[in-house]
């Protein structure tokens, strides 16, 4: 069984309060009883000194309410029995009471040695006095139920004064801890969205804050993975049925004792070789955005236009068996401080998009300094584009099939993330892409600044 902060802390407030309490009213006895000693000790005092003055020594006897005498022996044999020893210590005031723990004396005996210098010499004179509770004064009596009932009436008035505060310290305390309980429990991707409440304490506010920070930070990376899924189940459907059907293709050809320097066998291995390079880019452009740690991102100097050649050459074979007529024109010596990889993605769907979806017409590819700009001209959408009238927005209808589809979104969220100007203009005739990678980073061409 576990136990509740809230009521440990009202637990502990209402011991402490109890135990102060009690604690002062066993002190305030204690003063009281001491301030009676005092005034019974002065006037102990005062008849010795008064009986001391006198021209003639005192004998042993009753003087008022006190006996006196001048020697232990001449003590009441009762009082001797009581306390048994001689006083050690002169001035100090002894009481002896037999009664049992709990219970009031009946009879209270006080003894007391005090020091005389009569005639120039010390004497040790001993005054003893008992009082009993069937002789005491009525107003003494009086004097002493009033203060024990008012010490009783202060004791449970500190008491219930210590039980509200701790009842409303609950009630303050329960409500705004309750409160966040409850928006806790009710935390989902909607309130997650919405700013935190304030409960009232800044600890529970702080508490409630980082909470709300974990849970958007898991929830982020929940959507995070769930795009991935999204984008890949949707993305490598077409690398993975390509790879299917040339790999049964391939399977057929080899049970019939094809050469492998048979067109079909080529044809069919660059198809394989195709759908592989797909796939890997593709995944590796979702594993990138889903890093959490982009801007840590290595970097090294980098040439965008040596980078560009290289991509072009690869992603040549997507326009085979087309009318296209490329044009590429690069700056090799500009170089730059940029994350190689991402940079690398970024321009292979693009070129790749433009590859993909120009069908007949002219792809031109720039590169000036941190500018890079791609421009595809579709003769065959321009046409559509004619015949329909011109009533169609650019991206409808065929555009908006092939597209530059989910590749180009999710280079979209990368250039974002890393801060570089992308836009992607969509026309009747194709499209327009510019990006611009210049960072605050960017190293000039002569290399004196290094790279981080």
């Amino acid at each position: 069984m576990r136990i509740s902060l809230k009521w440990l802390l009202v637990a502990a407030f209402i011991l402490l309060g109890l135990l102060l309490a009690v604690g002062y009213s066993m002190l305030s006895v204690q003063y009281m009883i001491r301030g009676m000693d005092a005034v019974l000790i002065r006037d102990m005092e005062h008849t010795l000194q008064q009986l001391s003055s006198a021209k003639q020594p005192p004998a042993a006897g009753q003087y008022n309410e006190f006996y006196v005498a001048p020697d232990w022996q001449q003590l009441p044999p009762a009082t001797q029995q009581i306390f048994q020893h001689i006083p050690e210590q002169a001035g100090v005031l002894y009481k002896r009471h037999n009664t049992r723990l709990g219970t009031e004396p009946h009879q209270i005996h006080f003894l007391m040695r005090y020091s005389l210098i009569r005639d120039g010499q010390q004497q040790d004179w001993y005054i003893s006095r008992t009082l009993e509770r069937s002789t005491s004064s009525s107003l003494v009596s009086t004097q002493i139920d009033s203060s024990r009932q008012r010490l009783q009436l202060i004791l449970a008035a500190t008491m219930a004064l210590i039980i509200g505060i701790a009842v409303l310290l609950y009630r303050f305390l329960s409500r705004p801890a309750g409160r966040l309980l409850d928006w806790t429990r009710a935390l989902d991707t909607d309130r997650l969205q919405q700013p935190v409440p304030d409960f009232g304490y800044s600890e529970l506010n702080e508490l409630a804050g980082l909470m709300h920070g974990s849970l958007t930070r898991v929830q982020q990376t929940l959507n995070r993975e769930q795009a991935f899924l999204r984008h890949a189940s949707h993305e490598l459907r077409t690398p993975i049925a390509v790879m299917r059907n040339n790999t049964e293709l391939l399977r057929r050809l080899t049970e019939r004792h094809t050469p492998l320097d048979d067109g079909r066998v080529l044809a069919t291995v660059e198809r394989l070789e195709r759908a592989g390079v797909t796939m890997a880019q593709l995944t590796e452009t979702l594993l990138w955005l889903s890093r959490d740690d982009m801007d840590r991102l290595p970097t090294r100097q980098v040439a965008p236009g040596v980078l560009l050649r290289q991509l072009v050459d690869e992603l040549t074979f997507l326009l085979n068996n087309k009318a296209i007529e490329l044009v590429v024109t690069t700056d090799n010596d500009w170089q730059a401080c940029l994350p190689e990889t991402p940079l690398r993605i970024v321009l292979g769907n693009i070129l790749r998009n433009a590859f993909q979806h120009t069908w007949e017409g002219r792809v031109e590819v720039n590169q000036q300094g941190s500018r890079i700009v791609v421009n595809n001209y579709d003769k065959q959408a321009a046409d559509d584009f004619r015949q329909a009238g011109g009533d169609h927005h650019p991206d409808d209808g065929r555009h908006q099939d092939q597209g530059f589809g989910l590749g180009l979104q999710l280079t979209r969220q990368l250039t974002a993330r890393l801060n570089w100007h992308y836009q992607n203009v969509a026309e009747p005739d194709g499209h327009r892409v510019t990006l611009d990678i210049a960072l605050a980073n960017t190293c000039a061409a002569d290399g004196q600044r290094p790279c981080a």
